[in-house]
């Protein structure tokens, strides 16, 4: 017969319970959404400091909406934490 299976640890559990609290999901996700303000900021500083603004708007205000947007869909996520 095969060996028996390896007792569970009360880590392994708790992290499995962990996983499916709703609490710990919206962190995940928020987490995430984070992330993206945060790389979607530094494209937006980079271009700034980095181009003519006066004559790269189109690539300016395509980047700074992008910024809102993820910001926006963040602070959604936060709300719904609350």
């Amino acid at each position: 017969s095969p060996p028996p299976p390896p007792p569970t640890s009360a880590a392994a559990t708790s992290t499995f319970i962990g996983e499916d609290d709703p609490f710990y999901m919206f962190r995940g996700d928020l987490a995430k959404k984070i992330l993206l303000v945060d790389q979607e900021l530094t494209t937006y500083t980079t271009l700034v400091q980095t181009t003519d603004t006066a004559v790269n708007t189109h690539a300016i205000k395509e980047t700074k909406k992008q910024l809102k947007r993820h910001i926006k869909h963040a602070e959604s996520t936060l709300a719904d934490l609350e």
